[in-house]
């Protein structure tokens, strides 16, 4: 069940969760609009825990099914509880729900959502809440921020890649029927991802064809032999994004490095491949953790990219990472994207009021 297994959250409303501060829990679907990293940082909020909670709700009824199973009961009187939904817009009746939930709790609740306040009109939980309309911008600046790396990077050419997307920035499973207009349009960082890419494979294209019309994205992705893939856990298998092929027969990294080559016919430039994989910390899936860690033992060329939404845990057999946003627009955190700003801003005057 979507959600319920997240041991955090389940630690976090135990009797084994013993909080020395009081507790922000912060709830989201698809990615936070203000990262773990950046509360923790914040003076305001250096006086309460930070639990951060990751659900694949995809409807009212997954909502409100949580609501009933009693997910979101068991926090403590004035804890402040942040909902941060932007893969689907629940209707008023469930929000009403949710929020009735919460403020028997005596919780204190902040809504955040891609639509205006206005497309819920005179709803009951609304008098409620605190409302923030969020956008996509610190995604697309972890895209943008991301793939400038990767191009820059002279040790990843991009002729004979494969491009792995961890199903918490894309997930094929919701999408499978749909055009890659589609998929764009539902999953802003494939979006963003996908611009920098054309961008960056027109521009090398004209250097060496100045006088020839530019080919299309596709055209492009297969004169420079790149793939992109993620994981199905419907197939439970990976999955070539673009054209949807299931990679069923592969096993490791070898063997699905074996099968991509070879889709749509084998390809024998297809011979030394490199490998880039994007995702969030800590939401990797199981198959492409493995895929990473084994990839990163067997070829040169494997870069991790990484928006780091929880707590980053390091071991010493931990896969190596290329590079990590943590919402900062320059080096030294002292800016963040406005939508980003905006949304501590009213979770810091909300604290900072209880005096």
């Amino acid at each position: 069940m979507f959600g319920l297994q997240n041991k955090q959250k389940a630690y976090a409303l135990s009797s084994a969760y013993n909080p020395v501060n009081e507790t922000v829990y912060y709830f989201f679907d698809y990615f936070p609009s203000v990262l773990k990293k950046t509360l923790v940082d914040s003076e305001d909020t250096s006086d309460y825990d930070i639990v951060y909670d990751h659900t694949t709700a995809a409807s009212d009824s997954d909502l409100d099914l949580m609501i009933n199973l009693g997910y979101f009961s068991g926090f403590g009187e004035y804890a402040l509880v942040i909902i941060d939904l932007k893969l689907f817009t629940p209707s008023a009746g469930v929000v009403n729900s949710l929020v009735s939930v919460l403020d028997q709790q005596g919780c204190e609740i902040i809504f955040v959502s891609l639509k205006p306040a206005s497309y819920y009109s005179n709803a009951w939980f609304l008098s409620t809440v605190s409302y923030h309309q969020t956008d996509y911008s610190l995604l697309r600046d972890f895209a943008f921020k991301s793939f400038s790396d990767l191009s820059v990077d002279q040790s990843f050419p991009f002729q004979d890649s494969i491009i792995f997307i961890d199903r918490s920035l894309f997930n094929i499973d919701a999408c499978t029927d749909y055009t890659l207009a589609q998929k764009r349009t539902a999953y802003p960082f494939l979006d963003q991802f996908l611009t920098e890419l054309e961008d960056f494979l027109e521009a090398r294209y004209r250097e060496d064809n100045p006088n020839t019309s530019t080919p299309t994205l596709l055209e492009l992705l297969n004169m420079y032999n790149i793939r992109l893939v993620t994981y199905s856990a419907v197939h439970n298998c990976f999955v070539n994004i673009i054209s949807n092929t299931l990679y069923a027969e592969a096993t490791d990294v070898t063997s699905l490095y074996e099968a991509i080559s070879t889709d749509p016919a084998p390809n024998e430039s297809f011979i030394d491949p490199n490998f880039a994989a994007f995702g969030l910390w800590q939401l990797w899936d199981d198959e492409l953790y493995d895929v990473i860690d084994e990839g990163q033992e067997t070829y040169e060329i494997f870069l991790v990219y990484l928006l780091l939404v929880d707590d980053l845990e390091e071991s010493e057999d931990g896969i190596d990472i290329t590079y990590i946003y943590d919402g900062s627009l320059d080096d030294d955190g002292s800016s963040m994207p406005e939508d980003c700003a905006n949304l501590l801003s009213l979770i810091t005057s909300i604290l900072n009021a209880r005096g």
